[in-house]
């Protein structure tokens, strides 16, 4: 975990109808990525609604996916929280449960300056020996700037590498050249499946919530990126943003429509995040339709059948 890269999971959260995590099934999306050759899986994201749930259900979660996983590849666990002493809890918890890694947002409600922003960091990273994995999400209020990124680099030891949301080229590209100056095999990943224009210049990989929906696309795009055939890996990665333009509307709920429409119900989206109704659902079903490479993916829970399959034990 010193050097990470690859194609990280971020799964949904799976909720029961009265709201509550639906653990047998959040146990099934785990292996569900396992098997669909994720090298790794970090929960609970923001895609996993994350900021919907309270701190002891984070936990319950974090629990249930090191117990799936059983060691099969490293599972980072999202200690995002504005408050630094609450996001240095939670990674206390993940190295107690024995999670291999973190992953840590900025304090974006507060907004800080640099310096707080530093010793936010270094407040979580000090509470556990675990490899931290830093995250910049610019809409959110907070842009870890070069410079920045270059102290946190040389002064706090576990954080190995750095997730980025900001969709600007420009600034994944200095990311990189800062972060491999600073330390050599330190990892940026794309914050989403967009991992031909963030590996083309030097980044190690993706944090993928297509791995849970089209986990062959998804991993086919990293595999050829990874072999620097990033001519092949053009169709795939075309094919990713048109799916990611039909499932992106109310985020989390259109997510979990769609992976309701390939035979993998994993219920509700919690409020604020408003459910699909069965209207929109519809028209989600038929703009999937559409897409011809849909037909190369699992229908159901076993990775390995395209057509309708049974859900495995413990998983309804």
């Amino acid at each position: 975990m010193q050097q990470i890269s690859g194609i990280i999971g971020t799964p949904v959260t799976p909720f029961t109808p009265t709201g509550e995590i639906d653990e047998p099934v959040a146990g099934g999306m785990f292996k569900f990525l396992v098997d669909s050759r994720v090298h790794g899986i970090a929960t609970p994201m923001h895609i996993g609604e994350s900021i919907n749930m309270s701190t002891d259900e984070r936990k319950r979660l974090a629990e249930i996916a090191v117990e799936a996983v059983g060691g099969r590849v490293p599972v980072l666990i999202n200690v995002s929280y504005t408050g630094s002493l609450v996001a240095a809890d939670l990674a206390r918890h993940a190295a107690a449960i024995g999670a291999n890694g973190l992953v840590c947002l900025p304090p974006y409600h507060w907004a800080p300056p640099p310096a707080g922003i530093l010793a936010h960091f270094q407040t979580v990273a000090a509470a556990t020996d675990l490899p931290m994995v830093i995250y910049n999400s610019p809409k959110l209020g907070v842009t870890i700037t070069g410079e920045l990124l270059r102290e946190i680099i040389t002064t706090i030891p576990n954080v190995v590498g750095m997730k980025d949301a900001s969709f600007n080229i420009r600034y994944v590209t200095e990311s990189v050249r800062v972060g491999e100056r600073a330390r050599p095999g330190f990892s940026i990943f794309s914050g989403i499946d967009y991992p031909l224009p963030t590996m083309a210049v030097g980044g190690r990989g993706t944090f993928s919530l297509f791995a849970q929906l089209v986990p062959r696309l998804a991993v086919r795009l990293y595999e050829r990126c990874a072999a620097g055939d990033f001519v092949g890996a053009k169709v795939d990665q075309q094919n990713i943003d048109e799916m990611w333009g039909v499932v992106r509307s109310g985020y989390a709920s259109g997510v979990k429509a769609a992976l309701a429409v390939m035979g993998r119900p994993v219920g509700p989206s919690r409020l604020p995040v408003v459910p699909y109704s069965s209207e929109q659902v519809e028209r989600l079903a038929a703009a999937m339709a559409e897409l011809r490479f849909l037909a190369d993916e699992p229908r159901g829970w076993n990775v390995h059948d395209t057509s309708a399959a049974p859900a495995p034990a413990g998983v309804r």
